[in-house]
């Protein structure tokens, strides 16, 4: 059998424990709100029950734009974020994105290489807007115009925002 390339998705948002996937699961569900080009792929919802999860991970990795690593003060080095951020980074081109999504007061300086050679972004307004401007570049032959895009993005944002101020407390103390 021939190995088939996925075509159906160009976002794919990587996450390691609940409150990682708390926002992956919120940016799933949002990004194709705000620009429906974009067609997210989340190990969570699309690995299906009894099948090979590093196979479909693989897969979904085949004709990606833009990868969102959502990442928080106890998952920066979990192996799985490690993982996948290795396995986006190889399919990297001049067009592909790696982007950091700093959750639970993450600051850049937090965050070391790998995951510290890609810009991050701030889970805050601004920082979320200028992802969301070079998620549109990369994700569609014909994005969305600016202004557009803007509007959009004022009007979803407030969805966006309960679901970062509303993510679950850390389970466990994180020692730096």
């Amino acid at each position: 059998m021939a190995f088939i390339p996925n075509t159906s998705h160009n976002i794919f948002i990587s996450w390691s424990g609940r409150r990682s996937q708390w926002i992956a699961e919120a940016l799933r569900d949002w990004l194709p709100v705000v620009i429906q080009a974009t067609r997210p792929w989340m190990s969570d919802r699309e690995i299906q029950k009894g099948s090979r999860g590093l196979h479909e991970v693989a897969r979904a990795l085949e004709g990606i734009k833009v990868g969102i690593t959502c990442l928080t003060p106890e998952n920066l080095g979990a192996p799985w974020i490690l993982y996948e951020a290795g396995a986006l980074s190889k399919a990297l081109d001049d067009e592909t994105r790696l982007c950091t999504y700093l959750l639970g007061g993450l600051q850049f300086q937090d965050v070391r290489p790998p995951l510290g050679m890609f810009q991050a972004t701030k889970a805050e307004k601004d920082d979320t807007r200028k992802l969301i401007q070079a998620i549109n570049v990369a994700v569609g032959d014909h994005p969305v115009p600016e202004s557009n895009l803007i509007e959009i993005f004022d009007a979803m944002w407030p969805k966006l925002e309960e679901k970062l101020r509303t993510i679950p407390k850390p389970e466990e103390d994180v020692v730096a």
